[in-house]
């Protein structure tokens, strides 16, 4: 065999060889500091990320999506609205920026900041029209018109949407109907609506998933 092409080999396997030893390497980081966080575990987390190998390793986007992580875990609000602008200014690929954008729109919703909450919205609805995005698109669309436009005119359609669902299903239109209600200024509605999103999101969360039944 032609040692040249001996030679090209080798330096292949071992480029091969190196890649998946680094792959491995650096989901085993990830995996490290996920669990951190996942166990509240905030000063082993800062430290491990501080270490200079953990920038080098980790893809930018991931770096800073667990940054975000952890400020979302215990950072003051400039520095989370901070990372948000961050990612504003970063080249993301299409599922990059969906999650970006469905974090942003979720924490800024319960901010109440209606700036950051109309950017995002944006943002989702320039997603793909793919199937996966229309019923996110639908869902934020909603929660704008209820919550930032004060809209009252999609009530009957969301009580009717209500009733169709499983009753565990049912708490997040509830929440919605009650800001409804509290545009009309109907505060028995309101609170009624209140306690009955609270019931079936508890019942949610402690319910096993339907592949767990």
């Amino acid at each position: 065999m032609n040692p040249y092409l001996i030679i090209v080999i080798i330096l292949a396997v071992a480029f091969i060889g190196y890649d998946m030893y680094m792959s491995y390497k650096r989901k085993a980081l990830l995996d490290k500091l996920t669990e951190h966080l996942l166990k509240g575990e905030l000063q082993d987390f800062d430290d491990l990320m501080a270490e200079n190998n953990t920038r080098k390793m980790i893809p930018p986007f991931n770096y800073e999506y667990l940054q975000l992580s952890r400020a979302m875990m215990g950072g003051s609000k400039n520095r989370i609205t901070q990372l948000f602008d961050q990612f504003k200014t970063r080249r993301l690929n299409p599922a990059q920026k969906r999650e970006i954008a469905i974090r942003g729109f979720n924490y800024f919703l319960e901010e109440k900041n209606n700036e950051q909450l109309t950017y995002y919205r944006d943002q989702i609805n320039s997603l793909p029209d793919k199937r996966e995005n229309a019923a996110l698109k639908e869902e934020v669309n909603t929660y704008y018109r209820v919550t930032v436009e004060g809209r009252t005119d999609i009530l009957d359609e969301l009580l009717e949407k209500t009733e169709k669902l499983p009753e565990k299903y049912r708490g997040m239109n509830e929440y919605l109907i009650s800001q409804i209600y509290e545009h009309m200024g109907n505060k028995e509605k309101t609170e009624e609506y209140l306690n009955l999103s609270r019931k079936h999101m508890e019942m949610l969360s402690t319910a096993p998933s339907d592949g767990a039944q």
